[in-house]
């Protein structure tokens, strides 16, 4: 079996893990971020640029880019959902207090991009095209996010062309990277190895592999990506996230747990630069801002013995 020798991990915790979570106070997202990035972690989304009306979590976002220390060597990164948010993080820019990259998302769904932002695809990529001129002008990195690209809870099966379409316009763009999210844990490893491999096929472009855990397939759907190419992950501390998906009110729809991710890839020989047990030492931080348990296994258990 053929695999990279080494892999970047993104944490998600400060955004994806929060996002729908009741607010949390700044002095802790900012702890737990520079912990993590004390760890090793190279890339990690500290906050959204989302509308505090409709995300009341990210009302702190300047401040949480003001407070987190800068490690070397390590990029920060925030959700840009449109024009508004890009021009308040651009004047974080101009205080020398930005991140170092943004994200950008469309879904490949038409109902599921109207029912998450109120704009059809089309028009949330001409939002969007405005976007990422101006921040590669502002010297950021631009990922270009497809979510829902492996089904949609509302529509169904996605078409492979769709996601092609909108990566191929995310390249066409300027995007740096270009994020494959199955936003609502509905892949599976075949469905991931086609979909990936078509992608690094037909667009050349650098892909960021974003998989949710919400049927316990998230692991198998990165064993796939890993043996497509693929060397960029996201992932949560303790799979916390995701959101929109759940049919009962004790389903679970987060992210993969980064220590599950680390602790496989290191069990593989897939270097990530980031250490396992630091990483671990913040969980009972997480838990307390959580307020309740978190759903990864690796932590539970250990390191397996050799």
């Amino acid at each position: 079996m053929e695999l990279p020798q080494s892999a970047t991990v993104c944490e998600c915790f400060a955004r994806d893990g929060l996002q729908r979570e009741a607010f949390v106070p700044t002095e802790k997202k900012v702890e737990i971020i520079n912990r993590l990035m004390r760890a090793g972690v190279k890339r990690i989304e500290a906050t959204s640029f989302a509308h505090p009306k409709y995300l009341p979590q990210f009302a702190d976002s300047e401040e949480v880019l003001t407070r987190i220390e800068r490690v070397a060597g390590a990029r920060v990164l925030a959700l840009i959902p449109n024009t508004r948010g890009f021009d308040r993080m651009l004047s974080m820019c101009e205080k020398g207090k930005g991140p170092d990259g943004i994200t950008v998302v469309v879904t490949a769904s038409e109902s599921y991009n109207k029912r998450n932002v109120g704009k059809s695809i089309g028009g949330s990529m001409e939002e969007i095209a405005g976007i990422v001129p101006r921040a590669k002008a502002a010297g950021l990195s631009v990922i270009g996010c497809v979510g829902t690209a492996f089904g949609c809870p509302i529509e169904g099966e996605v078409r492979p062309e769709a996601v092609l379409e909108l990566a191929r316009r995310y390249r066409d763009m300027g995007a740096d990277e270009i994020m494959v999210g199955d936003t609502t844990g509905m892949s599976n490893p075949l469905k991931t190895h086609r979909l990936l491999g078509l992608l690094t096929e037909k667009t050349s472009a650098d892909l960021i592999a974003h998989f949710h855990d919400t049927r316990g397939m998230g692991i198998a759907n990165a064993l796939a990506a890993l043996q497509c190419g693929i060397t960029l992950f996201d992932s949560c501390l303790g799979g916390a996230g995701g959101g929109m998906v759940k049919e009962t009110e004790d389903a679970h729809s987060g992210n993969v747990a980064t220590e599950d991710l680390l602790c496989m890839f290191e069990e593989m020989g897939i270097a990530t630069g980031i250490d396992w047990d630091a990483v671990v030492d913040c969980l009972p931080a997480a838990r307390e801002i959580l307020g309740r348990d978190l759903y990864g296994k690796a932590a539970r258990t250990g390191r397996v013995r050799h």
